[in-house]
């Protein structure tokens, strides 16, 4: 595995440093300067993407190229494009209603969208690629610069994305820091204009709570367990479709996904239909197996793989059901000194674990990989009801064609983001936010939100210079004089809205 390089802590500061004074002197860049930041970006994700495919395989031990070029280079150049495209439109002034008297007096409302300065991105190992550079596309649509500190899991990603940043941009503008822990720490401890960090919920606390020394706003896109509710309106015909449909949300990096699909509620006369067919769908996108297909990905590394296949281990041996797919043992391969001749390592197969207690690892904590908990139930009500006593998810599933029962379930359970009759392809639609609310985070990015989001909302009153600014003489001191302006915009604005004469605010 690649050498990482820890950047020095008082290095980091010194560009911290760089950009703020960069940010002071030049003041806001033109909409030009915001587009050209963006297509430094696409460029610099077209020109390397084999190369960047290459080093996630390689930090993986196994990822297939074809799989990353999708999820973590082309959907990026997708939003950046999106962005660059509208920079225009969603920087422009926003006009807003002005409150009487002073309409009378000739002034004028707006909201400026400007940038807030500095912004610090955290990304994690498992979308290394995208989860750097997406957020780029609000971040410098609303005409910021950026620090990015990518994961330590994966350091030959990392150091080549540190190179391809410092040749493409002055780090005035942007910047890449690599590191561990420690280095980690001290970044989001940096007092950023804006700090964004996806990960774990504990690690998300501990960023939270660094970064409120300095009084820096957050976005958090965290994770959560990420339910799949199969109504019980679901035809048997098309149980088949729905368990690919989660099957593929189980399987697709491996289940290293903060909104893959983490316990599926099945009606307890579908259970065995479902499992027959999510075993028969992992079967047909892998029918070697998984241990030597270049279409799966590996777990990232020998902690985590121990980890996942010791959440099935303690469930089998608590007498839970559990089903491999496509069949065998579900740690496939062993670690990186254990894989079998022709394997890749820390390969563990997709596998069902069906109605766990709750006391069991499996079903209290974010899986974040191959597993994934089946629980049965008697009525819909049920399934929500265990999903709401519990943290609010990043992502919620539902599979259903009748539409009183997804009244029952969609209204009633706060997430992040919704799929119906499918599962993660929500964070694919570059035209709906994407984060999470409570537990899975706060917050959110992508399109047009993710340039509110990166914004300052600068709400600016312009008055008249001239002309009518007498009509508020009234409300200056003394007020001892009755009958007064002041008196009549106090009876006005105190009138229940249904008996007011006029309107209280006027574009």
């Amino acid at each position: 595995m690649a050498q990482l390089i820890d950047s020095p802590h008082a290095e980091m500061k010194r560009i911290l440093d760089v950009q703020k004074k960069a940010f002071i002197a030049n003041g806001a860049p033109s909409t030009q300067e915001r587009i050209r930041r963006i297509d430094v970006a696409i460029k610099l994700l077209l020109d390397n993407a084999d190369a960047l495919c290459a080093a996630v395989d390689e930090d993986f031990g196994g990822r297939p190229v074809k799989f990353t070029k999708f999820v973590d280079v082309a959907t990026v150049v997708d939003g950046l494009k999106n962005a660059r495209a509208h920079v225009a439109k969603w920087s422009a002034p926003h006009r807003r209603g002005v409150e009487f008297p002073m309409n009378l007096a000739g002034a004028s409302n707006a909201v400026e969208y400007v940038p807030k300065g500095v912004v610090g991105v955290i990304s994690p190992w498992n979308y290394p690629v995208s989860l750097l550079f997406n957020p780029l596309a609000g971040i410098f649509a609303a005409g910021n610069s950026a620090m990015l500190k990518p994961s330590e899991f994966v350091p030959k990603t990392a150091e080549l994305v540190r190179k391809l940043v410092a040749e493409a941009y002055d780090e005035s503008v942007c910047c890449v820091v690599t590191g561990h822990a420690d280095v980690a720490a001290t970044f989001s401890s940096l007092p950023f204009d804006h700090l964004m960090y996806t990960g774990s919920t504990r690690v998300g606390k501990i960023v939270a709570r660094a970064a409120a020394e300095n009084l820096v706003p957050c976005t958090l896109e965290l994770g959560g367990k990420c339910p799949v509710i199969v109504g019980a309106s679901t035809d048997l015909n098309v149980t088949a479709m729905r368990a690919r449909a989660a099957s593929f949300g189980a399987v697709m990096n491996a289940g290293q996904t903060c909104i893959a699909p983490d316990v599926v509620f099945v009606p307890a006369a579908l259970k065995q239909p479902f499992a027959d067919a999510f075993k028969a769908a992992v079967a047909d996108m892998f029918p070697a197996g998984v241990a030597q297909s270049g279409d799966y990905t590996s777990v990232i590394s020998d902690a985590h793989y121990e980890r996942a296949t010791g959440l099935v281990a303690e469930a089998e041996a608590a007498g839970v059901e559990v089903l491999v797919c496509p069949g065998g043992d579900a740690a496939a391969t062993g670690g990186d000194e254990e894989s079998k001749a022709g394997a890749y390592p820390r390969r563990m197969a997709p596998t069902l674990v069906f109605d766990p207690a709750d006391d069991l690892k499996i079903s209290g904590e974010e899986i974040f990989g191959p597993p994934m908990v089946v629980r049965t139930y008697d009525a819909v009500e049920d399934a929500v009801a265990y999903v709401n006593a519990r943290p609010r998810p990043l992502a919620c599933y539902y599979f259903g064609t009748d539409a009183a029962e997804e009244a029952k379930v969609l209204p009633r359970i706060t997430a992040g983001g919704v799929c119906v009759n499918d599962v993660i392809m929500h964070v694919a639609q570059e035209d709906l936010p994407f984060g999470g609310v409570g537990g899975s985070g706060y917050g959110s990015y992508h399109g047009h939100e993710g340039f509110l989001e990166f914004s300052h909302h600068k709400g600016v009153h312009r008055q008249v210079a001239t002309g009518r600014q007498f009509l508020l003489q009234g409300i200056y001191p003394p007020y001892d004089k009755k009958g007064s302006m002041l008196d009549m915009i106090i009876d006005m604005k105190l009138t229940p809205a249904k008996d007011s004469k006029l309107p209280c605010c006027i574009l």
